[in-house]
Formats: C-alpha cells, sequence, structure tokens
C-alpha cells in the first residue's frame, strides 16, 4: 500500500510546480523540432540553389557533384535524426503493415491523377509549375532520381511528417488530426508557392501529404510514409523517362 501511495504520487499527482516544469519542457521540446524543420527547409532550399542554380547541368562533372552532394547532405539527415535519438530504423516493415502501404501507394496515383485532370481542364496543361521548373532545369537522369527519388522524399517527410506531424502535434489524440490537416496544406503549399491557384496541385500535393500524413500516424513510423513518398516519385520519374526514351525513337 505504501508503494503504490508513492507510485501514484509521482506519477499521477504532482506538484503545481512539477507540473509547471513539465509543461514547459513540452513545449520548449516543441519549439526547438519547430526550429530544426525550419533549419531542413533551409538546408533544403539552400542545396537546390547551390547545386543546380544556374548550373549547367549537361556537364557530367557538375551533375556527378550536384547528386554527391545531394546524397551527403540525406546522409546527414539521417545521422542527425540518430544524434538526437530520433533514428529512421532500417528493420524490415511489419507485414501487419504492408495492407496499409499496397493501399497508400495506389490512393496517392489516383490522387495525382485526379490533380492533373483538374489542371487539364482549367489550365490545358497537366503539369505543375513545381514539375515545370523541374523539367526546365533539363538535368540528367541519375541527377534527377537522386534529386527527387532520395533526397526529397527524405528532407520532405523529415519536415512534414517527423518534425512537425509526429514531434509537435503527435501521433496521439485529437491533436494529431489538427496536425494531419495542418501538415498536408503545409506540404501543398511547399510545392505551390510560385503558383498557389492551381487547383490541380493543391487535389495533387494537397491530397499526398494526406495519405502520408495518415500512413504515419498509423503506423507511427516516418520509414512508412518515406518509402511511399519515395515509390511515388521512382514511378513518376521512371515513366517520364520512358515517355522520353519513346519519343526519341520515334523520332
Amino acid at each position: 500500500m505504501y508503494r503504490y501511495h508513492i507510485a501514484s504520487l509521482t506519477h499521477f499527482d504532482l506538484p503545481a510546480e512539477g507540473k509547471q516544469s513539465l509543461l514547459l519542457k513540452t513545449v520548449l521540446d516543441k519549439i526547438t523540432w519547430i526550429f530544426l524543420a525550419f533549419f531542413i527547409f533551409y538546408l533544403d532550399f539552400s542545396m537546390q540553389s547551390l547545386l543546380l542554380g544556374g548550373k549547367n547541368l549537361h556537364n557530367m562533372g557538375v551533375s556527378l557533384i550536384a547528386s554527391f552532394g545531394f546524397i551527403l547532405v540525406s546522409v546527414f539527415l539521417l545521422l542527425l535524426m540518430r544524434k538526437l535519438q530520433e533514428p529512421l530504423s532500417l528493420k524490415p516493415l511489419a507485414t501487419t503493415k504492408f495492407s496499409l502501404y499496397f493501399t497508400a501507394f495506389p490512393a496517392v496515383m489516383v490522387i495525382n491523377f485526379l490533380g492533373s485532370l483538374v489542371r487539364m481542364f482549367m489550365t490545358h496543361s497537366t503539369t505543375s509549375a513545381n514539375q515545370a521548373a523541374l523539367n526546365n532545369l533539363e538535368m540528367p537522369f541519375y541527377l534527377y532520381f537522386t534529386l527527387a527519388v532520395l533526397f526529397a522524399p527524405i528532407v520532405e517527410e523529415l519536415i512534414f511528417r517527423k518534425c512537425l506531424l509526429e514531434k509537435v502535434f503527435g501521433f496521439d489524440g485529437w491533436l494529431k488530426w489538427v496536425g494531419w490537416i495542418v501538415t498536408a496544406f503545409l506540404f501543398g503549399y511547399f510545392h505551390l508557392y510560385s503558383d498557389s491557384g492551381d487547383i490541380g496541385g493543391w487535389i495533387s500535393y494537397g491530397g499526398m501529404g494526406l495519405v502520408f500524413g495518415f500512413v504515419a500516424m498509423q503506423s507511427k513510423r516516418i520509414e512508412y510514409s518515406i518509402a511511399i513518398h519515395m515509390s511515388m516519385n521512382a514511378f513518376v520519374v521512371l515513366m517520364g523517362f520512358v515517355a522520353t526514351l519513346l519519343q526519341q525513337l520515334a523520332h
């Protein structure tokens, strides 16, 4: 009985000062993760400006350096998570979650298709401003693959699903649903800030943000959302490569 009394006092009957201290620690922890999200965003912007802006990407040396730079930053971010005691696990994804994975991937494809369809009816183009900007860089396939399939999913999932959704809003309780909507909106705006009136783009990117966020919440592991993000981008990149190759063969 005596031990139970001590345990209940420790865990449930914290004094006012203890509660205030715990609240302050929680707030400071969330602010730290918000700053980390901004840091990763700044790193993303800086690396793309440094490695891609105004560069002759047809030059193999330049494009190889850019590819290596994106790989290096990706590894740095993974090591940073480990340093913060938030490592991304490389252990196999749980077999019980495979249904979630295989449902989410086609859902992302359907959402992307619907967004492109709406954009085509409204603007007579299926390409978003974000995608058009990437296409205009005319980067070689290996650089585009490194950027879109490795670097971008890691950076974006760490910002929106790790730092903001998991660490600021949490994966439990009613607040996670607020975080789910907020981070999906921010994910959409992140890709559409130069053309925020693109309704089709909001369907595509906002919808993808909802799917990635839902997967992360349900699995409580952002490795799942990273894997789906990478798979989706790989599919788009490979389809674009095949289409370009077929056009070249036709001519």
